[in-house]
């Protein structure tokens, strides 16, 4: 049956910032399409928690507390995976975050840690993944979790931007050096979703989510789920042919 192409049974998943937001839906929509889950973050209630949401769709999920800026708890978050899960198909790097300040106002180290969070993380988590997997002798798929506007200026928000058109290109570069594993790897620019962190950030005002919400084609902002969707889809075997790429799932999004 064709829709089978469609199906993560049996795989095994790490997901970052998987205790909220797009990470949780992403882990509860791949429990739904086969998947046993690694629900990666730093708050341990957040990831245990989604972690028994997973199990309670009949799927195994553990919970894997971990700040994927350090180096050692990465190494350790691959470890507890394999040996728990057996092994580790796909990678969902979509830990993130930022603070509005203007570039004036930034210090070198507000900078930094911006793009250690978004940039350097995608580095860490991806490299420690496949050499698992390479070590298991099988390929798997990463998809990077980028923004939209990456490929914009803006303001207030240009350490996040920098470190996500960052994300855009590492994912071409990973795509050639692991091809030869049997390793894919795109990228999805997600335009304006609606979760707590986003409207807290960008739209805290009645007056911005509307004049946000006039500028998208679809008339509404994103759900988590559609960015889960899409995750699906491009960790299956329904996009074999598909690596190097980015895509903006954005509902039409003309300000992102």
């Amino acid at each position: 049956m064709i829709l089978d192409k469609f199906s993560l049974k049996n795989k095994v998943a790490v997901i970052t910032g998987g205790g909220r937001g797009i990470g949780r839906s992403t882990a509860l929509a791949f429990a739904e399409a086969g998947a046993d889950v690694s629900v990666c973050a730093r708050t341990t209630a957040d990831v245990e928690k989604v972690a028994g949401e997973v199990r309670e769709r009949g799927r195994r999920g553990i919970a894997a507390t971990c700040d994927v800026r350090k180096v050692e708890q990465v190494d350790e978050m691959v470890k507890k995976t394999v040996a728990e899960l057996g092994r580790i198909d796909i990678l969902i790097n979509n830990a993130g975050g930022q603070f509005w300040s203007r570039l004036l106002d930034m210090s070198e180290r507000g900078f930094n840690t911006v793009v250690q969070e978004n940039l350097t993380s995608v580095f860490i988590v991806s490299n420690a993944v496949v050499k698992s997997m390479v070590d298991q002798g099988h390929g798997g798929g990463i998809i990077n979790i980028s923004t939209g506007g990456a490929l914009r200026g803006g303001t207030g928000t240009a350490p996040y931007a920098a470190a996500k058109a960052g994300v855009i290109n590492l994912t071409l570069t990973q795509s050639f050096e692991w091809a030869r594993h049997d390793i894919r790897v795109n990228c999805i620019l997600p335009g304006p979703i609606w979760t707590e962190g986003v409207a807290v950030v960008l739209f805290n005002t009645p007056e911005r989510k509307e004049k946000a919400v006039s500028r998208i084609t679809r008339g509404r902002f994103g759900t988590p789920e559609d960015i889960a969707l899409a995750c699906i889809y491009l960790s299956s075997p329904a996009s074999d042919w598909i690596t190097g790429q980015h895509f903006y799932i954005n509902g039409g999004d003309k300000f992102f």
